[in-house]
């Protein structure tokens, strides 16, 4: 990569260079078992756990990662290293072959986020609600979970914005990414790949809870507020629905959380976007 890197022309190299980052990759295959990470299938739940739901209509459920199979990842040690998250999404029947109609910022009870640190003795198998349409019963895709390097893949997010690149350099950082060779859709930590601007930017705003259609996007008071929320956030999973989740639709998913939540373990508090083309 670095190597890559160095193959342009740049006023200052070594920011570029510092962009490099660590993150977890996420690969379909793996060891399949209860507390085992996977996405789809039923989640392995203890019994005291709900399955969530929107209205009184039963989330899908997209997912599970144990974090003990997540590989340190030298950013600061920020994961708890045991525990079980389990992730969950509202969307209504599909409306056609290409899935079902949903908004990108979704209203916090749409979705919901569950720990569980406990003995795994004590979970199990969960059903599916008997009122879960079978296109939602997702089929069980066990994955694996490994340390890797990237940059991220956009000038619209935080940490690319603060390095302050010369006009030249950020001409460099579109040639050097144009190609989506960086773009990785399937991650834990790091930077997510945008397939629009910067996800920090809709985790700011699911953060926020708009009432979108009056909002002033060019307010400074509106701007200062959202620029304080991004770098506060961290990549707790963003993978592609395409091949696993089809059935709804096949936009990127991304569930942020902010550092402060994490090292509390708050998982209430996390948002969940998505984006398309």
């Amino acid at each position: 990569m670095v190597k890559q890197i160095k193959s342009h022309s740049w006023d200052d190299v070594n920011k570029m260079i510092s962009l490099i980052e660590p993150y977890i990759a996420i690969d379909d295959g793996g060891k399949d078992g209860t507390g085992c990470s996977k996405f789809g299938g039923m989640p392995d739940l203890p019994l005291a756990y709900e399955w969530p739901e929107y209205n009184g209509k039963p989330m899908i459920f997209y997912g599970q990662l144990n974090l003990s199979e997540v590989p340190d990842c030298e950013i600061d040690n920020i994961l708890p290293k045991t525990g079980i998250l389990y992730f969950f999404s509202f969307f209504k029947n599909p409306e056609s072959e290409f899935g079902a109609e949903y908004d990108f910022l979704k209203s916090k009870a749409e979705y919901k986020v569950l720990f569980y640190d406990g003995d795994l003795d004590k979970i199990s198998n969960r059903q599916f609600p008997i009122d879960l349409i079978a296109t939602y019963q997702f089929k069980e895709m066990p994955i694996t979970l490994s340390m890797n390097y990237k940059i991220p893949t956009s000038t619209e997010t935080w940490n690319v914005e603060k390095i302050g690149f010369s006009e030249n350099d950020m001409e460099h950082f579109d040639e050097l990414t144009y190609d989506g060779d960086y773009f990785v859709a399937d991650t834990m930590l790091g930077t997510p790949s945008p397939i629009q601007y910067g996800v920090d930017y809709d985790w700011a705003y699911a953060s926020m809870d708009l009432d979108l259609p009056t909002v002033d996007y060019e307010d400074p008071e509106f701007q200062t507020e959202v620029d304080k929320l991004r770098p506060e956030y961290i990549n707790l999973l963003s993978f592609t629905m395409e091949q696993r989740f089809e059935e709804i639709g096949i936009s990127l998913c991304y569930f942020g959380i902010t550092k402060d939540d994490l090292n509390n373990k708050n998982f209430d508090n996390v948002v969940f976007i998505l984006q398309d083309t």
